[in-house]
């Protein structure tokens, strides 16, 4: 409830709400992968070949564009239903997520009690939100 009073009262456009949440991601995520997966110089020089590769630009490239897609989305998302919806619906889609994993065989943590546990903390928050009284989605 919180960050939706927040993002709702902000006045920045939803550009801008996007451009801060994602500068204000960055700037940790650049040192923390620095500081824990850049410590060594061989990982280093790994990371800058790897980085003169047209491929892993073009992955890059696609990678941010849907991470701004899905913050946009989301903030805009987030000002429009209730927080208990928006919770069920991060949560739905992380359902997908794990279900299109296990049914293309990405996942290599794909064993009977890691699937239950994920189901059942995804049922869990389904049956929160039919709980919760009043103004529903």
């Amino acid at each position: 409830v919180l960050i939706k009073q927040l993002v709702s009262g902000s006045g920045l456009s939803p550009w801008g709400l996007v451009l801060y949440n994602n500068v204000c991601a960055v700037i940790p995520g650049f040192f923390f992968a620095t500081l824990l997966e850049l410590s060594r110089e061989s990982a280093r020089q790994r990371m800058s070949e790897a980085m003169q590769s047209p491929s892993t630009v073009c992955s890059l490239l696609i990678s941010s564009f849907a991470g701004l897609a899905i913050s946009y989305f989301q903030l805009n998302v987030r000002k429009t239903i209730s927080s208990t919806a928006f919770m069920v619906l991060g949560v739905s889609n992380k359902l997908l997520s794990v279900l299109m994993n296990q049914f293309a065989m990405l996942d290599t943590n794909n064993s009977l009690p890691s699937i239950a546990s994920v189901l059942v903390s995804i049922f869990g928050a389904i049956f929160f939100q039919q709980s919760v009284k009043g103004k529903g989605i």
